[in-house]
């Protein structure tokens, strides 16, 4: 049994590893990112499936802010909101000052842009190919279209 639940997960959702390692999988980081992410008023959130695509992870999640600081505040969103299942991502880079901020958690990846860094580095371009899946702006559940 499980000792500790964040938002919205279940047992099925996540597997707890010997050492207190907890391994949740890609779909329900990527609700729980699209959630945090609408609740910080974030812009334009796109999720892709890049399953079989790429090697590095299932689902990558976009998200813009209109300034550093709106930037910052959708990304700590998003990491206290995952933190709570007790996950931490494999790596943070970017800063609200560069105008974008990745987190990895594996499976999946959340990229927080300021939009004129979203229009500079085109990600959907390179994703073009992906099963695109949209958030529901009342849940923040993602769904497949």
């Amino acid at each position: 049994m499980l000792t500790k639940q964040g938002p919205d997960i279940t047992d099925t959702n996540i597997i707890d590893c010997p050492g207190g390692e907890r391994i949740i999988d890609g779909k329900t980081i990527i609700d729980l990112a699209c959630k945090a992410a609408l609740s910080r008023k974030a812009e334009d959130i796109t999720v892709f499936d890049v399953r079989g695509m790429t090697i590095i992870t299932d689902y990558l999640m976009l998200a813009s802010g209109t300034s550093d600081r709106h930037v910052k505040a959708i990304a700590d969103a998003v990491l206290q909101d995952i933190k709570e299942t007790g996950v931490l991502p494999l790596r943070r880079d970017g800063t609200p000052e560069a105008g974008w901020i990745v987190l990895d958690y594996a499976d999946a990846i959340v990229h927080i842009f300021h939009a004129r860094e979203r229009e500079y580095y085109d990600l959907e371009r390179l994703y073009r190919g992906a099963q695109v899946i949209h958030p529901e702006a009342e849940e923040g559940l993602i769904r497949q279209s």
